[in-house]
């Protein structure tokens, strides 16, 4: 039998300290992913949601994962997951802020998700149309993008990410500055 090398180890115990339900089918996995398995299992056990909305989860995970980044380092954000104190009423949302972890870099959110703070799937997402807005809009404009993605993420859960999409499908750096303006002078973004 191959030994797992301690500091793996030493992870594992950890993992296992902190869950209130551990995967039937861990021994399905490999070693190297036990830590990981563990955590998203006892993470999607908090939620009544579909089995297809848990699979989104894992997936979109996986796909985060795989960012250079991230390497060894997903397992450090799933404990911050599941170590908040409170969570959003609708399992929507965490996907939502999933979706947003996607455009952050691991230190953004690891620092939102230190904070403890109660609303860390909302600064999640408004940390990424911050970072997506600034992106696009030059030095010189007058705009806020905090002020943008603020509102950005005050939109109903299912608008997030078509309204991400939306602009993210903008090149045009012209044809982005009217569409904010025209949100703006329609009190859509004020």
């Amino acid at each position: 039998m191959n030994e797992i090398p301690k500091e793996k180890s030493d992870e594992l115990l950890g993992t296992l300290v902190l869950l209130d339900k551990i995967s039937p089918n861990l021994l399905d996995t490999p070693r190297e992913h036990w830590d990981r398995e563990l955590l998203i299992y006892d993470f999607l056990g908090k939620w009544n949601s579909s089995a297809s909305e848990k699979a989104i989860f894992y997936q979109h995970w996986l796909e985060i994962e795989q960012k250079p980044e991230f390497e060894g380092k997903s397992g450090e954000l799933l404990r911050l997951l599941l170590v908040q104190e409170l969570y959003p009423s609708q399992f929507r949302e965490i996907l939502e802020a999933e979706n947003a972890m996607s455009y952050l870099n691991f230190k953004q959110i690891h620092d939102i998700l230190k904070t403890k703070d109660l609303q860390w799937w909302t600064l999640l997402k408004e940390r990424c149309f911050e970072e997506f807005i600034s992106k696009k809009l030059d030095q010189s404009s007058k705009l806020s993008s905090k002020q943008l993605a603020t509102k950005a993420i005050s939109l109903e859960v299912r608008i997030f990410s078509e309204l991400l999409s939306k602009l993210q499908s903008i090149q045009n750096e012209h044809e982005f500055k009217q569409l904010i303006s025209f949100l703006k002078d329609h009190t859509i973004f004020k």
